[in-house]
């Protein structure tokens, strides 16, 4: 459904209409930990956007290429000022959403190029992103999601994620953290993976990965 909307989205602010559409209720979506908010635009028509943060239900927002600097309005981010928070925010043109779509994350804009806006992401990196992507204004709702505890591997169960054995914890066939006597620590310069490569601090990056030259400051 939200792939829907931003596809109705890319549709709307490709033709440069503005489209005033109404937050009828609030939705639970298993597979996310943010809220989605269910959006009626023309009779009998509807669509699910991410809930950004302090919006409420029967509140108006205005998506398209003309609309408003209110929460939830959807444009391109050259026409948003400089120290404004966003989320959903395109990498490429025409392609949806897609950083900062977690419960209460967001990119803050920073400096207009010409062409580039400098923006920082939600792991601090600090890059440029194209004038004509779009964006919607605001915080992901579900702010406290990064303090919930979770309080037995039963309730990680219920999502769908299995525990794991610690590598200190086991033998050293199995691991190349595990053996010795007592509690040890890992025996080597870097934390590495069961099969030997090193899993802290090393770059996994491809350098020569397109856009490389529009980060500034990697995280």
């Amino acid at each position: 459904m939200l792939r829907c909307y931003r596809t109705k989205i890319l549709m709307i602010c490709s033709g440069k209409i503005t489209l005033v559409v109404k937050v009828t209720s609030f939705d639970y979506d298993p597979n996310r930990n943010a809220v989605i908010a269910l959006l009626y635009y023309v009779p009998k028509a509807k669509m699910y956007m991410l809930a950004p943060y302090s919006i409420k239900c029967g509140q108006s927002i205005v998506l398209g290429f003309l609309a408003s600097r209110s929460v939830g309005s959807i444009r391109p981010i050259y026409f948003l000022p400089s120290g404004s928070i966003v989320h959903s925010l395109e990498l490429q043109k025409d392609k949806g959403g897609q950083v900062a779509r977690a419960g209460g994350t967001f990119v803050k804009l920073l400096i207009k190029f010409d062409c580039y806006i400098t923006v920082i992401m939600p792991s601090k990196e600090i890059r440029l992103i194209s004038r004509e992507c779009y964006a919607t204004l605001g915080q992901v709702g579900t702010t406290m999601v990064g303090s919930i505890t979770i309080g037995k591997a039963g309730r990680s169960r219920w999502n769908g994620k299995r525990s794991q054995v610690r590598g200190s914890a086991q033998n050293p066939n199995d691991h190349p953290h595990g053996g010795g006597e007592g509690k040890c620590p890992v025996g080597r310069k870097h934390p590495v993976t069961p099969w030997g490569k090193c899993a802290l601090g090393k770059k996994t990056r491809t350098k020569r990965k397109k856009r490389s030259e529009l980060i500034l400051i990697r995280a």
